[in-house]
C-alpha cells in the first residue's frame, strides 16, 4: 500500500480502530497525516487511526513496548513511577485512551502495568496473545508477579503464562520476536453488544453477522446466544438466520432492574467454533435495564 510502517508500531482492535506512534510519520514524510490514515482505512479496514506521542523515551518508538490493546474495548499501558521524567507522559495516554470511545461504542477500560524499565526489565506490554493464551515475557525481576496479575484482571478466563528469559529487552520481548498467523479459514461472529444501562424490556433482540471464511456451511440450530439473568444459571435461545448472513436470537424473561450477562456462539461443517466475546462466559458482554416510573397525566382541555 506504498506505506513504510514496522509491525511492532501498529495494533488494532480488530473492529476499526488502530494506533502507531508517530513514528509512522517519520518513516513517510512525503504523507500528509491524512494520506497515511487513508492507506490503513482503504488497506486494513480501520477508519480511526491513531498517531501518537512515545512515552518511552528509546531509540525504536514502536508502540508495543509500552502499550497493547487487549479487547476491542480494552487497553493495556505502562507505568512508571511519578519521579520518573516520563511520568507525565504516560499519565496523559491513559487519559486519553479512557476518553476515548472504544469499538463497541462504551469507554476504553484503561489497565495498567508498571514498567519502569530498569534491570532487570520489564517489556510486559511487549506480549503475545495467541488463542485462548496470552504469553507475556518476564525477566526473573521484582514486578513479574504483578505484570500477571495485571493481566490476569484485565483478561479474565485466558490462560496467562509467563515466559522467563534473561534476553528480553525493554525494546525487544515476545512481540517483537514473534509472528502471529491468521486462520483465513476463521468462523468470524461480528456482533455489536448491547452494554452498559438500558431501557427496560421484557425481551431482548441480539443480532449477529456469522461468516465462515472457510466456505463451509454454518450449522443451523448451532448459532447461538447464551445468557444468564443476574447470578443465575446460563441458558441457551438459538438464533434464526433473518438475511444472507445475520442470525437474531432472543433474550426473554427480563425483570426489571435485572443485570443480564450472554455471549453468542457458532460453529460450522469445518469443525471450527467461535464466540463472541472471544473467551465467552469467563468475561461476557453485560448490560442492566432499568425501567422508568410511568406516572398518570391529567388533561383537562379548555372547554
Amino acid at each position: 500500500m506504498d506505506l513504510i510502517s514496522t509491525g511492532g508500531n501498529y495494533m488494532c482492535t480488530g473492529m476499526g480502530m488502530s494506533a502507531s506512534t508517530d513514528l509512522v510519520w517519520e518513516e513517510n514524510p512525503s504523507l500528509t497525516h491524512d494520506e497515511v490514515s487513508g492507506f490503513v482505512n482503504d488497506y486494513l479496514g480501520n477508519p480511526l487511526y491513531d498517531g501518537l506521542n512515545d512515552p518511552l523515551g528509546e531509540y525504536i518508538k514502536h508502540i508495543d513496548c509500552w502499550s497493547k490493546y487487549l479487547a476491542p474495548n480494552k487497553i493495556l499501558i505502562g507505568q512508571v513511577s511519578s519521579n520518573d521524567d516520563r511520568y507525565q507522559d504516560y499519565e496523559d495516554l491513559a487519559n486519553y485512551f479512557s476518553t476515548l470511545t472504544s469499538s463497541y461504542g462504551t469507554p476504553f477500560k484503561v489497565y495498567r502495568v508498571f514498567t519502569p524499565g530498569n534491570y532487570p526489565y520489564t517489556p510486559y506490554s511487549n506480549s503475545l496473545i495467541l488463542n485462548n493464551k496470552v504469553f507475556v515475557p518476564l525477566t526473573g525481576g521484582q514486578y513479574d508477579d504483578e505484570a500477571i496479575a495485571a493481566y490476569e484482571e484485565a483478561m479474565p478466563g485466558y490462560e496467562i503464562v509467563g515466559i522467563d528469559y534473561n534476553g528480553w529487552e525493554n525494546t525487544d520481548a515476545l512481540h517483537c520476536r514473534t509472528k502471529g498467523i491468521a486462520d483465513i479459514g476463521m468462523l468470524y461472529i461480528d456482533h455489536m453488544p448491547t452494554l452498559g444501562t438500558v431501557v427496560y424490556q421484557s425481551e431482548y433482540d441480539i443480532s449477529a453477522k456469522v461468516t465462515a471464511a472457510s466456505g463451509s456451511n454454518i450449522y443451523a440450530d448451532s448459532v447461538l446466544v447464551y445468557f444468564k439473568i443476574n447470578s443465575g444459571e446460563y441458558t441457551v435461545a438459538t438464533m434464526i438466520l433473518e438475511s444472507e448472513d445475520t442470525y437474531t436470537g432472543t433474550i426473554a424473561g427480563v425483570m426489571p432492574n435485572d443485570t443480564i450477562s450472554y455471549y453468542v456462539y457458532a460453529a460450522d461443517e469445518s469443525g471450527r467454533q467461535s464466540k463472541q466475546p472471544f473467551i465467552g462466559e469467563a468475561d461476557p458482554f453485560v448490560f442492566k435495564n432499568i425501567q422508568f416510573p410511568v406516572t398518570e397525566l391529567a388533561f383537562n382541555p379548555d372547554l
